[in-house]
């Protein structure tokens, strides 16, 4: 489960973030702890399916708040192209950063048009601007 909107969930300074004209805000992950077991890929099913959401709405950018002491959560969203923006916050034993994912989109030559250079090309470039080669 998630939320997303255009709207921040959390309270945080926007200048925190690099500029971003239209940024789509990650909000209430969760998954149900019987649907997590050891190997299981719902968190980034979840994840690739909120910015395919954010992505087709016209947002340019995905930003998000996270607990730093869940590493796995936060691996998963390195993995996924979210980087750390400004410093970790601490209130009330409460810990947090924030992070942003930008939109890459599909560039064409000049002159091309997107339908000009095939489903496949288009797709393969959309593919690795949502998910990242493993290093």
């Amino acid at each position: 489960m998630f939320t997303l909107t255009w709207d921040a969930p959390f309270t945080v300074d926007p200048s925190v973030y690099p500029s971003a004209q239209k940024p789509a805000y990650i909000g209430r992950l969760a998954v149900k702890p019987e649907l997590m077991k050891k190997g299981s890929f719902i968190g980034a099913r979840c994840l690739r399916k909120a910015i395919e959401l954010a992505v087709s709405a016209g947002a340019d950018a995905i930003r998000s708040e996270a607990n730093p002491d869940l590493t796995r959560v936060r691996a998963l969203l390195d993995l996924l192209g979210f980087k750390e923006y400004g410093q970790a916050q601490s209130e009330g034993g409460r810990r947090r950063v924030y992070l942003q994912k930008t939109i890459v989109r599909p560039t064409v030559s000049s002159g091309e048009r997107v339908s000009d250079i095939g489903h496949e090309r288009a797709a393969g470039i959309w593919y690795e601007a949502m998910m990242p080669r493993p290093r």
